[in-house]
């Protein structure tokens, strides 16, 4: 194969990806695997084979694309990628931003992911929210999709608990990702205060970030450490836990101290049903595929 062909493959390449053409991810990956044999580190061709396999059923191609190409050229986009074809890998993660997109083409995470990458965004602006964009995990990516979309994370949630709400409370928040949920609160319940906890070292940038770029710090109070039945938290108006499956070991500990609420928001793994006979029935139920937040009532 001569190098003329090469770079018209590359330019072929760099059409599909610039040009956000995935319906033609079956040439993309041929194309790919081509200028890959001859140049085995090429990087735009590693990319483009990340993106043409950024589907189900070829998605562990797509891993090891992205890991070469980050392997190679640490700064590039390649950490993304591979954040969302192990997502996809996994068949889980996005649960919530899956549900939303059902035919609404809005939601195309290809697209919205695509021209964010390519416009080198880094800043999201939603509404009157700034968000960093976040590709370091599922969740983060699930959220950075929404905001792309022009949408908070579950958004229906924090207008339904932004309905009942009385300024100057007391907000426990136990798993916060970003600071989606953290930025409505500051901004449009103006609690009293609000105390974080967070175990995951890799959020805090971005938590931390979210804060700034919203001027919301003044009566933020970040707890970087993990949170167990066993963890002493301080008693609150309201509180929002979201950890990620690991509520059915934690909630059961706290509940002494999350019981003396008026109410909650808490996300429930749907193999977690059992807990409403210790919380009691939630007011509501907002369904997110994988899992339920549950909206509570507690006094």
């Amino acid at each position: 194969m001569s190098d003329p062909i090469i770079a018209t493959q590359r330019e072929t390449i760099l059409g599909i990806l610039t040009k956000g053409e995935w319906e033609r991810h079956g040439e993309l990956d041929r194309l790919c695997e081509e200028v890959l044999r001859q140049v085995p580190n090429d990087t735009l061709a590693l990319y483009g084979s990340a993106f043409a396999n950024m589907k189900r059923e070829t998605a562990q191609k797509g891993i090891e694309a992205a890991r070469r190409l980050n392997q190679i050229q640490p700064s590039a986009d390649g950490s993304w990628i591979q954040g969302m074809n192990e997502v996809l890998a996994g068949g889980s993660g996005l649960s919530s931003f899956e549900k939303a997109a059902e035919g609404n083409p809005k939601y195309d995470r290809h697209v919205l992911l695509g021209r964010a990458i390519e416009a080198g965004t880094r800043i999201i602006e939603v509404a009157d929210f700034k968000f960093p964009l976040a590709t370091f995990n599922a969740q983060a990516i699930e959220s950075t999709l929404y905001h792309l979309s022009g949408a908070l994370t579950e958004e229906d949630e924090l207008l339904a608990i932004e309905a009942a709400w009385e300024p100057g409370k007391h907000i426990l928040e136990i798993g916060v990702l970003i600071g989606n949920h953290t930025a409505f609160f500051l901004r449009r319940l103006l609690p009293s205060r609000i105390d974080i906890y967070e175990m995951d070292e890799a959020c805090i940038p971005y938590l931390e970030e979210t804060i700034r770029l919203n001027n919301l710090g003044t009566v933020c109070q970040i707890h970087r450490q993990a949170v167990s039945g066993a963890t002493p938290i301080p008693k609150a108006d309201y509180f929002k836990i979201d950890i990620d499956g690991g509520e059915d070991e934690t909630i059961p500990g706290l509940w002494p101290v999350l019981k003396t609420c008026r109410g909650g928001l808490l996300e429930v793994d749907k193999r977690n049903e059992g807990l409403s006979g210790l919380v009691g029935e939630p007011v509501r139920r907002f369904d997110h595929g994988g899992y339920e937040n549950w909206l509570l009532a507690l006094r």
